[in-house]
């Protein structure tokens, strides 16, 4: 209630001003021409002028208007007159006098006085001048004589003329930069001693980046050129009521106060009739006063009740520890608690100054208010999305670390009226609570691994049986050939139902096992490898008839052996598995690359569909039927799984309608190679079973 009535009474203020002003704008109109010749040109008179891209005194702006300080001096100059301007953009100073000896344009922005362009047209009365001169920054000393310069180094921008006239002079380290909107950086940061360039240039550009007291003019004038509009020879009318006006405009002080508006503070000066008006919105305002003095004692009563709860209110959050800014329908802060300013004190300067949350956002991201800073691009750019987001109705939710290792969360969000609100808590100890639940999940992975450890020596117990029963079982049945007993076919039947369920009862125990490892116990050490290849071969059953082809020579790897042993085995096993023919051909390349060695197990089996080749490494996946010879399904999820974990990748290879596969995988070396090798293979071919008694 209380704050409909403010606006309310807000909205009839301004109402009474804008009655003020229209009814003094004719007397203000009238004063304003007073010392001027107002209308002079009559009002049908129109001016061309030309210009071209030479900020700040002119320049074609991002919306296609021109702007510039000579811009705004001829629309001083001309629109008093009654003159209708249109400004014509040109590319470079030669174009734009050629266009003017044509006729094309009346007049150009302003230009330094020399024989040349006076051949052109007819300039007018001293209107400024261009100045090149030697800046220093503020917290060094200024050389007060030609020879102090000696040994200094000066920056100018690369192509100006205050670079030319900075290369002529004697002792000096010249130093070429980009250009004169980068120019002060190196200044201020020490790379240079001075600067060289147009003085108004470098004020306009330190006065933009708010660093007009850091930036000193010399006493070295490098070059100093009258400035004037030049006129068409034909234009006498119009050079008579330039001079005319320039005269006026001179006396009255505007071109001073223009040139400073540009170039001296950025406070623009106040005009005319911008004073007329405020002087009767002022009497209208004492008109109102009584009635305001009524309502007052209310009004303040009210709003120190109300004063007292958002006190009440920031004293809460202060207990917390919470930080709180309350920001107004323009994104203004009007309410901030002391938590804030200890929390954020680099914000509280710019707090006070009024400056809106896209501006505070940014100036977070850069003056060391959060723990990382970041570039200004960047900075404007977060700054620009979370406004963006406010302003549809949405929040910023997010976590910010801050000097001093605490960690707030930051929450931004409109309120209920149009207000917005910045809410900072120090989340610190959530944080470390969190860290300390990784740690324990850590502690809870390692003891997972040692049931995992004890899972598989307890697995291992289980199938040493089984693989002594099935090597018994192989056993019998070579001595019942041998012995030259024949069996019926019902006994043959059973002889290998019991040799098919051993084995599938074996292959299930050590794929699972395998396969619900976890990685951490799956420790990496050196090892060579050629001395494993025997190992593997003995335990990967292989039939009388089929060729081996093994390396000989392959550096140390790193990895887990046991682990390598089995990847390696069950491929080879694999490859004769499923072999469709009764004698086949297996060979093991391997090639040395700079840190890994890569490992090819190649055959000559009836190979792989190609639409199969991704899935075969997913767990459970058969091609055959458990009565076709297919295993348990987890053998190669097996193998992708342990060669990802030590560092390498494993594919395979079969092209449809051609016989054979190649599995191919990664093992990281022990000592990372500068050549890549490939080894030569030895062959070992099996002529009969080989019978090993397990333990």
């Amino acid at each position: 209630m209380v704050r409909g009535f403010v606006q309310w009474m807000r909205s009839a203020s301004l109402a009474v001003f804008a009655l003020a002003v229209v009814l003094a704008a004719p007397v203000v109109a009238q004063d304003a021409c007073e010392g001027v010749a107002c209308n002079s040109a009559g009002p049908d008179s129109s001016v061309r002028v030309g210009y071209t891209q030479f900020p700040p005194f002119s320049s074609v702006s991002t919306t296609g208007v021109a702007e510039g300080y000579s811009i705004d001096l001829i629309r001083l100059l001309l629109e008093p007159k009654g003159y209708s301007i249109t400004f014509v953009p040109f590319a470079n100073p030669a174009d734009m006098l050629a266009a003017l000896r044509s006729g094309e344009i009346d007049v150009t922005s302003i230009l330094a006085d020399n024989p040349a362009r006076r051949e052109v047209g007819t300039f007018t009365d001293y209107v400024g001048s261009f100045e090149i001169r030697l800046f220093s920054a503020d917290d060094r000393p200024v050389p007060a004589t030609t020879g102090e310069l000696t040994g200094l180094s000066i920056g100018a921008a690369k192509g100006s003329i205050g670079y030319r006239l900075a290369s002529e002079l004697e002792g000096v380290n010249l130093v070429a930069l980009e250009s004169s909107g980068s120019a002060l950086l190196p200044l201020l940061t020490g790379e240079v001693d001075l600067l060289a360039g147009s003085t108004e240039s470098i004020r306009f550009i330190a006065n933009r980046a708010g660093l007009s007291h850091r930036v000193m003019a010399t006493d070295f004038i490098l070059r100093e050129s009258s400035a004037a509009l030049l006129v068409n020879r034909d234009a006498t009318a119009l050079v008579a009521d330039l001079n005319n006006s320039i005269a006026e405009a001179f006396e009255h002080g505007r071109i001073s106060g223009l040139y400073k508006d540009w170039f001296g503070t950025r406070s623009a000066p106040v005009t005319l009739r911008e004073r007329y008006a405020l002087s009767a919105a002022l009497l209208v305002a004492l008109g109102v006063l009584g009635y305001w003095a009524r309502l007052h004692y209310i009004v303040l009563k009210r709003a120190r009740r109300m004063e007292a709860r958002s006190e009440l209110l920031a004293e809460g959050l202060d207990a917390t520890g919470q930080s709180l800014v309350i920001l107004d329908t323009d994104m203004r802060p009007v309410l901030w608690n002391a938590s804030f300013e200890q929390d954020f004190p680099r914000q509280v300067p710019l707090l006070r100054k009024g400056l809106d949350l896209e501006s505070l956002v940014a100036a977070a991201h850069q003056n060391g208010s959060f723990q990382d800073v970041l570039p200004e691009d960047k900075a404007q750019e977060i700054a620009r999305s979370e406004v963006c987001r406010l302003k549809s109705g949405g929040e910023v939710v997010d976590l910010r670390q801050v000097p001093g290792g605490r960690v707030l969360r930051m929450m931004k969000r409109m309120l209920p009226h149009g207000q917005f609100a910045v809410l900072a808590a120090d989340v610190t100890d959530l944080i470390n609570a969190q860290q300390d639940l990784e740690d324990a999940r850590s502690d809870l992975e390692s003891s997972n691994m040692r049931l995992a450890e004890f899972n598989r020596i307890a697995a291992h117990d289980l199938i040493a049986p089984l693989r002594n029963v099935r090597n018994l079982h192989e056993w019998i049945r070579d001595d019942l050939e041998e012995a030259g007993l024949e069996l019926d076919a019902e006994t043959l039947e059973n002889f290998e139902s019991i040799d098919t369920l051993l084995q599938r009862q074996a292959k299930m125990i050590e794929d699972l096992l395998a396969y619900s490892t976890p990685s951490t116990m799956q420790t990496s050490e050196p090892f060579d490898p050629v001395s494993r290849f025997s190992s593997v071969l003995e335990l990967s059953n292989i039939p009388k008839g089929f060729r081996i082809v093994m390396p000989t020579q392959v550096p140390q790897l790193l990895a887990n052996p046991t682990a390598f042993d089995i990847v390696l085995r069950n491929l080879i096993s694999n490859a004769v598995k499923h072999h469709d023919r009764r004698a086949g051909f297996v060979e093991v390349r391997t090639e040395v690359g700079d840190r890994m060695c890569t490992f090819e197990v190649r055959d000559d089996g009836p190979g792989i569909p190609e639409a199969s080749l991704e899935k075969v490494f997913e767990p459970f996946t058969r091609l055959k039927s458990r009565d076709e010879g297919a295993g348990s399904g987890l053998g190669l999820a097996f193998i992708k799984r342990r060669v990802e974990e030590w560092g390498g990748t494993v594919e395979a290879i079969s092209k449809d309608g051609s016989r054979g596969t190649i599995f191919r995988f990664d093992v990281p070396l022990a000592e990372p190679s500068a050549d890549a090798t490939v080894t030569a293979p030895v062959e070992r071919r099996y002529s009969s079973i080989s019978r090993i008694r397990l333990a």
